[in-house]
């Protein structure tokens, strides 16, 4: 119910929106380390999308994450923070900002962007 909270009821609470993002944020972060679970991102022509998975799992195992057939051979990492700084995948691309690696020995860290290539 937080989450669908509107401006009027922020207003005549007197809490900044800024806080409760950023405490709906630290609530998401505690629950995934406690379920020992990360984030991480994808890229692609189905567009943008954001995944949990157990902190261990490498790149196989995040692709069939999101399909159970989907049956890649390597996967495009870029970081979350070049993703930032460079404004969109097609900014990362031209700047070289990611990393190829094979998706049966990459474990993703905790918000990488990925883009999975068969």
């Amino acid at each position: 119910e937080i989450l669908n909270i509107d401006q009027d009821e922020i207003n005549i609470l007197g809490i900044d929106r800024k806080y409760i993002d950023g405490q709906i944020s630290k609530l998401y972060s505690l629950l995934l380390d406690y379920l020992d679970m990360k984030t991480y991102y994808t890229v692609g022509h189905l567009g943008v999308g954001q995944w949990c998975v157990s902190k261990n799992a490498n790149a196989d195992i995040c692709a069939r994450n999101i399909h159970e057939n989907l049956l890649v051979r390597k996967v495009k990492v870029a970081q979350y923070s070049d993703m930032l700084k460079c404004g969109g995948w097609s900014e990362v691309q031209k700047q070289g900002k990611y990393r190829i690696y094979r998706s049966s020995n990459y474990v993703p860290a905790n918000h990488d962007i990925l883009e999975f290539i068969k």
